[in-house]
C-alpha cells in the first residue's frame, strides 16, 4: 500500500511539473502582434507617429479613411520616426500597409516610393531610411505596365529589399 501511494504521489509530482513547465514555456512562446485599422481620420500625424512606435505594430492599415497624396508623407515621416524610436531596440518589421484611396493619385505614390528610396536627411548629416523590407504595401491604384517599370525606376533599391505592392 505504501508502494502504491509513493507511485501515485511521484506521478501526480511529475504531472504537476510538466504543466506548469509547459505552461510557462507557451508563455514565453506566446507573442502579441499589432495591426491597427484607421476607421476615422482625426489627427492623423500624430496617431501614425503614435502607433508606429510600438515595436509590436506589424500592419497600418488605412483603407477605411480618405488618404490625398500628402497623407503619403505624413506615413514615411511617421516610418521614419518609427526607425529613429525603435532602430536598436528589437522590434518587429511592418509586413502589411493599406492605403488603397481613391484620392491618391500615381504621381503622388510615386513621390512616396522616392521619399522612401532617398531616405531623410538628420541634422546629424546621417540618412535614416524606413525599414519596408518584405512590406506588402497594398494600393488602389491600377498595375499598369507602365506605372510598374516607373515604380521600379524610382526607387530600385526598394524594390530590391523585398517591398510587394499589390493592388
Amino acid at each position: 500500500m505504501k508502494n502504491i501511494f509513493t507511485v501515485l504521489v511521484a506521478v501526480a509530482s511529475l504531472l504537476f511539473c510538466s504543466v506548469a513547465c509547459s505552461s510557462s514555456s507557451s508563455a514565453e512562446e506566446d507573442e502579441v502582434l499589432l495591426t491597427y485599422r484607421f476607421n476615422v481620420r482625426g489627427d492623423l500625424g500624430g496617431r501614425l507617429e503614435g502607433i508606429c512606435s510600438n515595436p509590436d505594430l506589424v500592419g497600418i492599415d488605412l483603407s477605411r479613411i480618405k488618404m490625398a497624396d500628402g497623407d503619403l508623407d505624413v506615413l514615411f515621416e511617421a516610418l521614419v520616426t518609427r526607425e529613429q524610436l525603435l532602430g536598436t531596440t528589437p522590434h518587429h518589421a511592418i509586413s502589411l500597409i493599406d492605403v488603397r484611396s481613391g484620392d491618391i493619385t500615381e504621381k503622388g505614390f510615386l513621390s512616396f516610393l522616392k521619399k522612401l528610396q532617398d531616405g531623410k536627411q538628420l541634422s546629424t548629416g546621417s540618412k535614416i531610411y524606413p525599414d519596408v523590407r518584405e512590406t506588402i504595401l497594398r494600393i488602389g491604384l491600377g498595375l499598369r505596365e507602365e506605372f510598374i517599370e516607373a515604380m521600379q525606376h524610382i526607387a530600385p533599391s526598394v524594390f530590391a529589399g523585398g517591398i510587394e505592392i499589390v493592388q
